[in-house]
C-alpha cells in the first residue's frame, strides 16, 4: 500500500514557491536535490535553500490544503450561558513535535462576536472570558470543519497577515 507524499517548498533564495516536479528528495542522503538524480552530475543539493512545508491532513471551507505556515482563520460557535457568540482565531499554522500535533500560533487575541451577555441574570453577576485571557495558540480538535476555516495566505506570500494585532 502506497501513500501519495505531499508538500510545497519555499526557496529562500528565489523569494518564490518551487514548482511541481523541480525538487527530489534523495533517500540516500536525506538531503533535498534539483535535477535529475539518474545523473547525479546534474543535480545540485538545495537542502539549505529550501524551507519544505506540510499539509495538515486538512482542506478549508473552499477545498484548498492547509499547509503548516500558512495564515488561517477559525471561526468557531461559543454558548456561554446559552447565548450564542463566535469565536474567531487567525494565526500561523505550525506543528508541536512535543504533542505531535499542529496548532495555530496566533496573531491575535481571539475576537468575539454575536450575542451580548448581560451582565447579570437573576441576580447573579457574570464573569465573562476576555479575549486577553485565551492562550496564544489554538490547537486543532476533531470537531473543527472545513467550514470553520479559510486559509488568508501565508507568511511568505503575505507577510503583512503575520504583524501582530494586524486585521484580515
Amino acid at each position: 500500500m502506497s501513500r501519495e507524499m505531499i508538500c510545497r517548498a519555499w526557496n529562500k533564495k528565489t523569494n518564490s514557491y518551487v514548482k511541481e516536479g523541480d525538487l527530489v528528495l534523495d533517500l540516500r542522503s536525506g538531503n533535498i536535490c534539483a535535477g535529475d538524480l539518474s545523473h547525479s552530475e546534474s543535480t545540485i543539493d538545495v537542502t539549505n535553500s529550501v524551507v519544505l512545508e506540510h499539509p495538515i491532513g486538512r482542506e478549508d471551507e473552499e477545498g484548498d490544503r492547509i499547509f503548516e505556515n500558512d495564515v488561517l482563520q477559525v471561526v468557531l460557535d461559543h454558548y456561554p450561558l446559552g447565548y450564542y457568540q463566535e469565536v474567531e482565531y487567525v494565526g500561523v499554522v505550525k506543528y508541536d513535535l512535543d504533542l505531535c500535533s499542529y496548532y495555530l500560533d496566533l496573531i491575535k487575541p481571539p475576537v468575539i462576536g454575536g450575542e451580548t451577555i448581560p451582565d447579570e441574570i437573576d441576580g447573579i453577576k457574570i464573569t465573562r472570558e476576555d479575549s486577553e485571557d485565551f492562550e496564544s495558540s489554538f490547537y486543532f480538535g476533531e470537531g473543527i470543519l472545513s467550514a470553520d476555516m479559510k486559509v488568508l495566505g501565508n507568511i511568505h506570500d503575505n507577510p503583512e497577515l503575520t504583524r501582530k494585532g494586524s486585521d484580515k
